[in-house]
């Protein structure tokens, strides 16, 4: 049998990246084999579950898109000027357990943040250390190291979650 644990990282458990440590953690000791990770400030699609599960099979991680929270962007993607994906945030995400178990921990981290520019058509990213305390970047973060490590991620486009400014 199939195991689903669900994770939702809040402020009483830490910073953000602290949070969805321990809450990935928590998981793993569930021995779940699938780990939907919504963050509290969002709100999943009816529906949206047969999605990321139809999806899983093929991917590492399937993620629904959601506007940003301060309500200036209708995406959490970025695309690169050709119009491919340069990498997106991780409010809600469906990740297939182990590979958690083959990344070393910490698996968010939250001391380093990205600057980028535009060279022939792409972002090209420089990791930086960050300089804001309130700096957007472990989940960014994260979505690098999964591809860095050959993780496939697969991102619903045409589903939005619902999020807010808490």
């Amino acid at each position: 049998m199939k195991y689903l644990a669900i994770t939702i990282p809040r402020k009483e458990l830490g910073r953000r990246a602290e949070a969805r440590n321990k809450e990935i953690e928590r998981a793993l000791k569930l021995e779940a084999d699938y780990i939907l990770m919504v963050d509290e400030d969002e709100a999943m699609p009816f529906g949206a579950i047969n999605k990321l599960f139809y999806w899983i099979s093929e991917y590492d991680a399937v993620v629904i898109d959601a506007p940003s929270s301060d309500g200036l962007a209708q995406s959490n993607i970025t695309y690169h000027p050709d119009g491919t994906i340069a990498w997106t945030g991780f409010g809600c995400v469906l990740f297939k357990a182990e590979i958690f178990k083959k990344l070393p921990k910490p698996w968010f981290d939250d001391k380093s943040a990205y600057t980028f520019e535009i060279k022939k058509g792409k972002y090209v990213f420089s990791k930086v250390e960050k300089y804001k305390p309130d700096n957007i970047g472990e989940d960014v973060d994260f979505y690098f190291k999964l591809i860095e490590n050959g993780f496939k991620i697969k991102i619903l486009e045409g589903v939005k979650c619902k999020h807010i400014q808490l």
